[in-house]
């Protein structure tokens, strides 16, 4: 398999994701308005993926989880400045300390909608 990093999105604050993942189901990274907190180190697996019984093994693919402070959308978007600029800034360190590609490794075809359930 490729090295891979994960982005999602919280769907809430950058503090109801710190305080969901300081309990459970963290992913390596929370990233927010000039914030990136580590939550789980890189080698040990993450949780933030949903991960059904017999299927893809998706929690141990994914080198890093990343899990971006903001609600998903269906048309193009893009965080604020300072969101975009810490999201940038982990990436770039990632691709030099843990070889992920600044490139989409998977096909760009996205699963029909929802592409979450609660």
């Amino acid at each position: 398999r490729p090295r891979t990093g994960v982005l999602h999105t919280t769907e809430g604050s950058f503090a109801s994701a710190l305080s969901e993942f300081k309990s459970h189901y963290a992913p390596h990274f929370l990233v927010g308005p000039g914030r990136i907190v580590q939550l789980v180190p890189l080698g040990a697996m993450a949780a933030a993926l949903e991960n059904h019984a017999g299927g893809v093994e998706t929690n141990r693919w994914a080198v890093a989880q990343i899990e971006v402070a903001g609600k998903s959308q269906t048309s193009p978007y893009s965080f604020d400045a300072k969101t975009n600029n810490a999201l940038a800034s982990l990436m770039a360190t990632l691709k030099v300390k843990a070889g992920i590609p600044l490139y989409r490794v998977y096909p760009d075809e996205m699963p029909p909608t929802p592409w979450a359930t609660y």
